[in-house]
This record gives structure tokens, sequence and C-alpha cells, in this order.
């Protein structure tokens, strides 16, 4: 398996058409032998039910039954990353839904953050609210990444919920800004926006206004 993925990673390294052959050589070899594990794992979960395979004792019984379900449950993923795998390498198909990108961490999502060192991202959007001297005031874990224009407002809501104010200021990256956002959170009370508007240039007063 590793030498497959040490293969993998130097043929994706080059481009051209004996390049995306060679990528599909090796990634046959892996799900071949990723097929010829998946066998025996799936026959041993199924010979501990009927008693098949027991152990000594109850306790260790118990860990045989956990581990049987364990199986199941990792087998499970196996089976899907090799068919998302058959339909994305030999297919062609890399906008399919439900990409499971890792099967030890499944809920792992792919983040395209679009820099140029980091183009892309695994993980879980987590949003972190501050206050004045770095007081956290909320935070969220989202279980898919939601547009971050759509969170400003809220996040002035929450401000105003738990400390029965809005904030004089409200700061963040380009991501959050949106014209309607910004008009709504001035209603609210906001004095000054700090929030980069990239598709526009910074003015005088939209400076004055940061």
């Amino acid at each position: 398996m590793q030498r497959r993925l040490v293969e993998i990673g130097r043929a994706t390294r080059s481009k051209g058409k004996a390049a995306g052959e060679k990528v599909q050589a090796v990634y046959r070899k892996l799900v071949e032998v990723t097929s010829r594990v998946e066998g025996p794992a799936k026959k041993f979960s199924a010979e501990i039910g009927p008693g098949t395979k027991r152990a000594a004792d109850a306790l260790q019984q118990a860990r045989l039954e956990g581990w049987g379900r364990g199986l199941d449950t990792f087998m499970a993923l196996v089976q899907q990353v090799i068919r998302q795998s058959k339909t994305r390498v030999f297919g062609g198909n890399t906008r399919a839904a439900g990409k499971l990108v890792s099967i030890f961490e499944p809920d792992t999502e792919i983040i395209r953050q679009g820099k140029a060192s980091e183009p892309t991202e695994f993980g879980k959007m987590v949003k972190l609210q501050e206050a004045e001297n770095q007081i956290m005031v909320a935070y969220e874990v989202y279980d898919q990444r939601p547009n971050d224009k759509d969170l400003l407002v809220p996040a002035v809501v929450i401000h105003q919920q738990r400390l029965d104010r809005a904030p004089d200021r409200v700061a963040g990256d380009a991501g959050f800004y949106s014209a309607q956002g910004e008009v709504e959170i001035q209603n609210m009370g906001v004095k000054r926006v700090s929030v980069p508007n990239h598709s526009t240039k910074c003015t005088e007063r939209r400076r004055a206004f940061s």
C-alpha cells in the first residue's frame, strides 16, 4: 500500500497523457490490493456473530464483538472509497456528491481556500468570534461550510444577545463582506465596519469609515 501511494505521488507530479495513464495503472493496483484485504476482514467479522470465532471469557468476547462492529463500519467506508476512486480516476467524474476524503475522520470536508500556498485544506470550518481584549463570545463548528458573507449579521446578533449591546466596531476578512450585511449591522448600531470589499477600490471615505 505504501509503495503504491508513493507511486501515485510521483505520477501526479507529472502532466500529460502518459502521466494520466500511469496514475490510473497505479490506482488499479491499489484498488486490487485493497479488495484483497477487504475479503478476509468481512469473513472475520461474519464469523464472530454465529460464534465460529469466540474468546476465552466474556470480557474478551465483548472486545472481539466490538472489533467486529468496528470492522463492519471501517469496511463500509473502504467500499465507498473504492467506488468513488473508480468514479473519479477511471470515470473522470471529479464532482461526485458525498465524497469521502478520510476513512478515519469521515466528516472531513474539502475546503477550497484560494490561497497560492494552500489552495485546498481538509477539515471542518470553525467560526471564532471575539469581543474586546480577545474575549471569546461565540464559536461554532459547521457540518457543511457556509458562505462567509452569510455569517456577518448573525455574528452581530449573537454579540447583542450575549452582551446586551451591539459592538461599536466590527472587523472581518473580505469573505464576510456584503453590501446588504454592512447596511444591516449599521442599522443594528455598529458605528465602524472594517470588512474589506475587494470588488471596489478603497476610497478615502471607505478608509475613514473603517
